[in-house]
């Protein structure tokens, strides 16, 4: 998988994704800040919680 964000516009860009089969398929894509950051947390026991990283940007493939 690759996405590659062209220099001119680095909100759009295009999403490459290379099935098993090496079908090649390509999808838009835009870069949309979110209105807050929201906090990423993982466990390893299913009891302690522990941050992962903050995130304020998602990448947003739209349907066809």
């Amino acid at each position: 998988m690759c996405a590659c964000f062209p220099a001119a516009d680095d909100r759009k860009g295009v999403l490459t994704v290379k099935a098993a089969d090496g079908e090649v398929q390509q999808h838009d894509v835009y870069l949309q800040d979110l209105p807050t950051v929201v906090e990423s947390y993982k466990t390893l026991d299913d009891a302690n919680l522990v941050k992962v990283t903050d995130i304020g940007q998602v990448r947003c493939c739209p349907s066809h």
